[in-house]
């Protein structure tokens, strides 16, 4: 689908859809660190998915910036196993298996992976490459999952972006990161959250796109020599891809597939083996989540990459009105 054709479909969009967050501080992103749980994501799109419509956009809803991954600490977590990196998880050195005496020497991964992540002082360009590899996992899977689907008029692809204040130096290099890798496997159209007026603002956001226009460039090649060659042909760099502004939505947001036809009567939050104090902080962070996903009508904008700026036609409603039963040891313990 053209990107006119796609920006025409965003004037009638009526829903954002996004899968929910897991328990684990990722909240989601570390199902693309093995091939078993990005199966269990494909899946969870692929639900998503089905129940959408073709004025709707399914989200990757995974938050692979720079930032993100540098708060959770996803660069150095050695106890997170993952298949997509060049070392298999803490055998990048020689050394001996605590657990079952086994001598190791640098064993890979042999998946075609070139990152050397988790490990200590990993730089801020390695974080940029393997976030962005992040980015590209997750638009990939989704859209492998839209095929799968087998809609008639399937609902369009949607690249959650998320912008931050930590590494704020680099905040919009970081910004830039996602855009480019989420547009490797494209997108219908990317989902900029975090967006301001006081932080990452429109005109920044519009500055990002228009040095990453569509275009022809004589690019270089490195042999093994350490001798770039330039090629013989221009090639075309640059995306064109439509950005769909979100506002005061965020990862519980998006919003859970608002008017599907499949909507649940009510979620069921299990709290069993929490005490009772952190229980009472888990209930008081669930009304807040709760509260800040209230019914209601937005009128959301788009950016094209030409930098203008518009409203769409229709206001748009976000939110859910769904009820909360806090299960604890197989029991009801509370009513939200």
């Amino acid at each position: 689908m053209s990107s006119s054709a796609i920006r025409s479909l965003l004037s009638k969009t009526t829903r954002i859809s996004t899968i929910l967050p897991t328990t684990d501080a990722l909240l989601g992103t570390e199902l693309l660190l093995l091939e078993s749980t990005r199966e269990t994501l494909r899946q969870s799109y692929q639900t998503q998915l089905t129940k959408a419509d073709s004025n709707s956009i399914v989200t990757t809803s995974l938050n692979t910036a720079v930032q993100f991954c540098h708060t959770h600490n996803l660069y150095q977590d050695m106890s997170r196993q993952n298949d997509i990196t060049y070392y298999k998880v803490g055998r990048g050195k020689k050394g001996v298996d605590e657990q079952t005496g086994e001598e190791y020497s640098f064993e890979t991964q042999e998946l075609g992976y070139r990152q050397h992540i988790p490990r200590q002082m990993v730089s801020f360009g390695e974080r940029l490459k393997f976030s962005g590899l992040l980015m590209e996992l997750s638009v990939g899977i989704l859209k492998e999952a839209r095929d799968a689907a087998e809609t008639e008029t399937g609902p369009m692809v949607g690249a959650s972006v998320f912008t931050g204040d930590g590494l704020s130096s680099f905040g919009l290099e970081c910004l830039e990161n996602q855009l480019i890798s989420g547009a490797k496997n494209k997108p219908d159209v990317f989902c900029v959250n975090g967006v301001t007026d006081s932080g990452t603002t429109i005109d920044q956001l519009k500055e990002i796109l228009t040095k990453n226009e569509p275009r022809m460039v004589r690019l270089s090649t490195l042999d093994t020599t350490g001798t770039y060659f330039e090629n013989e042909e221009d090639t075309e760099i640059g995306f064109d891809i439509p950005v769909v502004i979100v506002r005061e939505v965020g990862m519980f947001g998006e919003s859970i597939d608002l008017g599907a036809k499949n909507h649940p009567d009510v979620f069921c939050v299990n709290v069993a083996g929490v005490d009772a104090g952190s229980t009472s902080t888990t209930i008081g962070q669930l009304k807040e989540i709760l509260q800040k996903n209230e019914p209601r009508m937005v009128r959301l904008s788009t950016l094209d990459t030409t930098g203008t700026y518009f409203e769409n036609e229709e206001d748009t409603e976000i939110g859910f009105d769904i009820p909360v039963v806090i299960v604890r040891e197989g029991q009801i313990d509370e009513i939200l």
